[in-house]
């Protein structure tokens, strides 16, 4: 994805709009986040616009917690016990400006997450579609792996 292009941004001015939702309940968790942008006064006038909606559950029977101080996810007590996690995530960003026709990102991911003491796998599956070919291409099957030390 990123080859994809959605939109040029240079601009002397720019507004962002972003709101963030959080739930939890039991092993389940959820977090979205939706957002628009609008860019002016450059070489190019350009909007943009997306979100996710992400939804996980423990399969070892954690529940998140949330920092309302911060307005982040509060980090798990890992420990020397294994933690096993499944999530689904969908996200889709649409991107236009003067000089580009407008093109749409659309991505399903498919996850899962192992933690043990400060170190956390996790391996996931992605499907990508773009409204508009790129290098002759609409869409994608991908797969990721991350390895995190947690601080």
């Amino acid at each position: 994805t990123d080859r994809v292009r959605l939109a040029s941004f240079d601009a002397e001015r720019a507004a962002v709009a972003n709101l963030e939702l959080m739930a939890t309940k039991g092993s389940w968790h959820a977090s979205s986040e939706f957002y628009y942008a609008d860019f002016r006064d450059g070489e190019v006038d350009a909007t943009g616009y997306g979100g996710f909606l992400e939804v996980g559950y423990y399969l070892t029977g954690q529940s998140r917690s949330y920092r309302p101080r911060w307005g982040l996810w509060a980090p798990l007590k890992v420990g020397a016990r294994n933690i096993f996690e499944v999530f689904g995530r969908i996200s889709y960003t649409r991107g236009d400006s003067d000089d580009q026709p407008s093109n749409d990102l659309g991505i399903i991911t498919l996850g899962g997450s192992w933690y043990r003491h400060k170190i956390r796998v996790s391996a996931n599956l992605l499907y990508s579609k773009t409204d508009r070919s790129v290098a002759g291409e609409d869409d994608g099957i991908g797969a990721g792996m991350r390895f995190q030390y947690l601080f």
